[in-house]
């Protein structure tokens, strides 16, 4: 019989030597495991001492990881704390083929059409029935082939039994059902709408343009718990240490499917072990057939680095999507933000979604804190949002050191600064925070002090503070 403890019990196990996590009920010791886990240890210990089911799931992990879980087994919750179990949904795809046109027919056209058949058949089936003349050959047709017959309004050449009148009856029965069920047909097809996409050219890099969202692939590009490759086809340096990279997706306009504010998994195997960093892309759904990153490359960072290596056409490894934000149109009025370093990459996607939809007005402030002038990440197009969409985004750059002549903030990001920038706590603003972990704890308590609400140990899209 498997050994119970309480959910008390398990709370006491949340230092970084000495880790359990519940999911699905069960308890696991993760101690050893968690400088070996490829999100990192630090997603690890956030979760130590509570039931991680929902961040377990929202990851979206494969069957390997969770076959991992099995050695780290040490028990499960008491019948009287354990939830009730509930089936996860795991999608498994299938391949299907994808063709270059979106019909959407409407049920009146598709009535109409099996109208049209309908109309046919009686009549002109009826007209030779009733007046007892047999046709002598009547081409067999599907109902297929009727339909594409109808088309073009053909005459059948079916030869008639003798007798002029009612030959020329039967012929002219079948003309007027005919031209009938091409009438119905036409109107038919005039209540259909179709668009092609070949109709519509990608989009090209970055810009300030405002983009009419693109229809999504027809089989999706991404999987949420198997990795699929993508060779490289572009690699810029933006400066010393930081790289814009740019992925072919199989098709030149398929989308990556990634809901805003949400991110990827990228795998590669490192001295024998599978390793895994998440990254949010620059680039969306009106890019079409590529994904982009901006990444800073670390010295001791192990993925950073196997990608600032990698040449021209390697193939790569993505998953997704991952995460607890899927950000839509009203969902606050005030957007507080708060980076540091490369945590600009998951704002700088909910910055250009925001500012991109006419019909989204969101107001944005935003809080970029860096060592220096040199490592602040997309500001060329941060700056151009600002200057094109005053209205909705404006940015707040601090500095730990600055230039002589620097017009914005230096030093840390303060409670004043925060209090300055951002709106106040209500029910119609919300903060999200991405950075260093130092960074993400103080600003936290910043702004709790300042009367946000605290958030959870797991983040949820709708908290007033969200953590990326």
């Amino acid at each position: 019989m498997a050994k119970t403890f309480t959910r008390e019990e398990v709370e006491a196990h949340k230092k970084p030597d000495d880790l359990w996590i519940v999911i699905h009920n069960k308890v696991y010791d993760v101690s050893a495991y968690r400088e070996e886990h490829p999100g990192g240890a630090q997603l690890l210990i956030d979760v130590g001492g509570i039931d991680a089911t929902e961040a377990f799931e929202d990851v979206g992990h494969s069957d390997d990881a969770r076959d991992l879980l099995d050695p780290l087994l040490i028990g499960e919750l008491s019948k009287e704390e354990a939830h009730e179990v509930v089936e996860t949904y795991r999608p498994n795809f299938e391949v299907v083929s994808t063709v270059n046109e979106l019909r959407m027919t409407s049920g009146g056209s598709s009535v109409l059409g099996t109208a049209a058949i309908a109309v046919l058949v009686m009549i002109g089936g009826g007209a030779a029935l009733y007046f007892g003349k047999s046709l002598k050959s009547i081409p067999t047709l599907s109902l297929h082939q009727l339909r594409g017959q109808l088309g073009g309004l053909p005459v059948s050449r079916a030869t008639f039994a003798s007798g002029g009148f009612w030959k020329g009856f039967a012929t002219a029965a079948m003309v007027s059902s005919v031209t009938a069920a091409g009438g119905f047909l036409h109107l038919g097809k005039m209540m259909e709408i179709q668009k092609d996409f070949q109709k519509y050219a990608p989009h090209k890099a970055v810009s300030l343009q405002i983009h009419v969202r693109k229809a999504a692939s027809a089989e999706p590009v991404l999987h949420p718990q198997k990795y699929r490759k993508f060779p490289l086809i572009r690699k810029d340096v933006l400066s010393p240490n930081v790289y814009r990279f740019v992925f072919k997706l199989p098709k030149p306009r398929d989308v990556l499917g990634l809901p805003t504010g949400q991110h990827v998994a990228i795998r590669t195997e490192i001295n024998g072990k599978m390793v895994s960093r998440s990254y949010t892309p620059v680039s969306n759904d009106s890019d079409l057939g590529r994904i982009e990153l901006v990444v800073k490359v670390y010295p001791g960072g192990l993925i950073t680095n196997y990608l600032a290596n990698l040449e021209l056409n390697d193939l790569v490894e993505f998953r997704g999507p991952k995460g607890a934000m899927k950000y839509h149109s009203g969902l606050c009025k005030s957007l507080g933000m708060i980076a540091g370093g490369t945590g600009i990459t998951p704002m700088y996607q909910l910055i250009r979604t925001i500012c991109e939809d006419p019909k989204d007005n969101t107001k944005i402030s935003l809080i970029y804190g860096n060592q220096t002038e040199g490592d602040i990440l997309l500001r060329e197009e941060l700056d151009g949002f600002q200057s094109k969409f005053p209205e909705k985004f404006g940015v707040w750059y601090v500095l730990n050191t600055a230039p002589p002549g620097w017009k914005y903030g230096q030093g840390f990001v303060s409670k004043d600064t925060i209090k300055e920038k951002l709106a106040a706590p209500s029910s119609d603003s919300k903060v999200h925070l991405c950075g260093p972990p130092g960074m993400i704890n103080a600003m936290k308590k910043n702004l709790t002090e300042l009367g946000f609400q605290a958030p959870g140990p797991i983040s949820k899209a709708d908290d007033q503070i969200f953590m990326f």
